[in-house]
């Protein structure tokens, strides 16, 4: 499959998504991840400027020289980019690394070989997406997830399960609250 160009100022290269998770992987090798992203018909992207985006709260996230998206496309569902975890975790600032980074490494209970942050748009469509995503591939490699409700490491039972946390499944739209 070709290369499709990345350009942050056309309607198909705006990237920056509001949701998204992070996945790390203590079996899987980039390549094998590769295959799964590419394995659900996602399109690999170059970055023009050799950085990827900004992914929810995980913030910038220096990466490797490409991407994916599904569906390849002008509105993607979904947006995949594999870190090299020793550079992006060199720049983690210090209260991140301590609250959010080692809990989240603790929870898969062995050094994390891969990463893989999944950005996603809003919607019913995008959640479908990346729940099914993050089953199929969770159940080819030993890791975890987290999304951006919580701070929950989540597992492939507790994904097929519909576990919640802090009353949400998996990736599931917050609703709101409004007040009188």
């Amino acid at each position: 499959m070709a290369d499709q160009e990345f350009r942050p100022d056309s309607a198909e290269g705006n990237s920056i998504l509001p949701r998204g998770v992070m996945f790390l992987f203590r079996d899987a090798s980039a390549e094998m991840l590769v295959k799964s992203i590419e394995g659900v018909g996602a399109a690999r992207r170059s970055y023009l400027c050799g950085h990827p985006p900004v992914v929810s709260k995980f913030g910038f996230i220096p990466g490797l020289n490409f991407f994916w998206t599904y569906p390849p496309g002008s509105s993607p569902l979904l947006e995949f980019h594999l870190l090299d975890i020793d550079e992006w975790e060199i720049d983690l600032e210090g209260s991140v690394f301590m609250t959010w980074w080692l809990p989240f490494k603790s929870a898969l209970k062995a050094e994390p070989c891969t990463a893989l942050a999944v950005g996603a748009p809003e919607g019913q469509a995008a959640e479908d997406a990346l729940v099914r995503f993050a089953a199929g591939v969770l159940k080819k490699h030993v890791g975890v997830v987290q999304d951006d409700n919580s701070d929950h490491a989540w597992t492939l039972d507790e994904i097929r399960a519909g576990l919640s946390q802090d009353g949400y499944r998996f990736f599931q739209a917050r609703h709101l609250e409004t007040h009188p």
